[in-house]
Formats: C-alpha cells, structure tokens, sequence
C-alpha cells in the first residue's frame, strides 16, 4: 500500500521572502544513509497521516516492459535543452490549499506536454481529501499519471536504503523523461537533521509531492517546480538541488517517471 501524503501545514511555516528564480539547496546534511533511513522511520507516522509504509523494495534498475517499450519507440525531444542540460515547459501553480500538493504536482507534470487540467479535476482523480484537509494517497498518484499522459508510460520506483545505489538509475531516468518532453513526479519525505527542499525549514518532517521538470550537469542536478509557495516560507517556484541530495530526500517514499 501507499500512504496519503501529509501536506505542509502553514500554521508551521517560518516568515520569508519568496525567491524571484531558480533557487539552490543547500548541501547535504551529515546523517549518512543509516542514521537518516533511523531518523525517517522513527518519524513515519502511519496511524497518523494514512500512508502504512510502502513495503515493496523496488530494485534501483527495475523498469516494466510498458515503460521499456515506450522508450525504445519514441524519439527524444524536449523544449529547452543544451550541452549537459534540459528543461521543460515553466508550469508551476501554487497549490490552492495547504493540501493539495498532489494534485498541483499533476497539473504541473500534464501541463509540461500540454495537457491542461485544473486541481479540483486533479484533486478528484486523485481522491485527494477536501480543501484544508487530508492529503492525497501515494497509490493513485501513479494510475493518474498513466491515465492522463497521454501514452506516456510512468514507473514507479520506491528509494530505499542505500539510497546511494539509487542515485545513477534516478539519473540516468530523469535525464530519459526529460529528453522526451516529460515530467516525473516525487514525494520529498524530510526529516530533521536531514536534507531539505529549498525554503524548507531544517528542523521540520515534512511529506510533499513535487513536480521535476528538468536537469543540469547531464543528470547531476534536478531542477523542479514546489508548489507550496505564498504559504509563509520561503519556497520558490522553481529549484535546483543536486540529483544525490534529491535521492535521499526522497528515500522512503516514491518517485514516478
């Protein structure tokens, strides 16, 4: 099973001033793989926020024969590109409710190969609680995304520890998506003490599904659209943060593409 995801709250959130472009995290935090994978079990709260931890290990180079064959017949092409780097379509929305980082996280990644939805039709097709209230369940996430893509393929691969044997297939993946003029989708799982999302306070657990819309140095750097923004912290639209980094904010919970 998934698990809903919890959205950030905004009576947690800290005062700031919202960046004008594209932010960089800061660099990774000093828990090792063991001590963060301790530190987000200890904080995963099933009886609390819905989401019973996913128990399926997802090999780090597992791909269904769908998804194989969706690349082997489709050229690669995406909208903005160069030497090392590629970025989709700008599509980023801010959630209209503290909750609905799911189906903002879908109408950006439809939106990014023109396909245009709204978050109420998103937040239906992901059975997303009502405004202010529960979050949106990891498991409809991925049949949404196969649904409404167009016959685009998304897998999905579940970060487990260590995570660092994660870190070249999500690479090599981000950069297949992105070629091809699509989006994946994460839900960042932070902890305190452990690696953040740009304008996320250090000291906060957080559960927030994102949209990742692009990549630098080949695949080394993620950039991505967060859609908690005007919320009280100081969230930009759009961030860049590195690929390992992204890996382990991710651990413990998924990543579609």
């Amino acid at each position: 099973m998934y698990k809903r995801i919890l959205a950030i709250t905004a009576a947690a959130a800290v005062a700031g001033l919202m960046a004008s472009g594209p932010a960089s995290a800061a660099g990774p935090t000093a828990l090792g793989d063991r001590a963060l994978a301790q530190a987000k079990a200890s904080a995963d709260r099933p009886g609390t926020d819905g989401y019973e931890a996913h128990k399926v290990v997802t090999a780090p180079d597992a791909v269904s024969p769908e998804k194989q064959a969706w690349m082997n017949s489709h050229i690669h092409a995406s909208t903005i590109g160069g030497p090392g780097y590629h970025l989709l379509t700008e599509s980023q929305q801010r959630q209209w409710y503290n909750n609905y980082c799911g189906p903002a996280s879908l109408v950006e990644t439809l939106a990014e190969h023109g396909i245009y939805k709204d978050q109420g039709w998103a937040a239906g097709v992901l059975h997303t609680g009502a405004p202010g209230g529960s979050g949106t369940n990891g498991g409809e996430m991925g049949p949404a995304l196969n649904a409404y893509s167009g016959g685009f393929k998304y897998d999905e691969v579940q970060v487990s520890s260590p995570y660092s044997n994660y870190v070249a297939s999500y690479q090599s993946r981000l950069q297949s998506d992105i070629n091809a003029g699509y989006g994946l989708v994460a839900v960042a799982y932070e902890v305190a003490g452990g690696p953040h999302l740009v304008g996320h306070p250090s000291n906060s657990n957080v559960f927030h599904f994102i949209a990742i819309d692009g990549y630098l140095d080949y695949g080394a750097t993620t950039h991505y659209a967060d859609s908690f923004t005007d919320y009280g912290w100081s969230v930009p639209k759009y961030s860049t943060i590195s690929s390992d980094t992204m890996v382990r904010i991710i651990s413990g919970r998924p990543y579609y593409w």
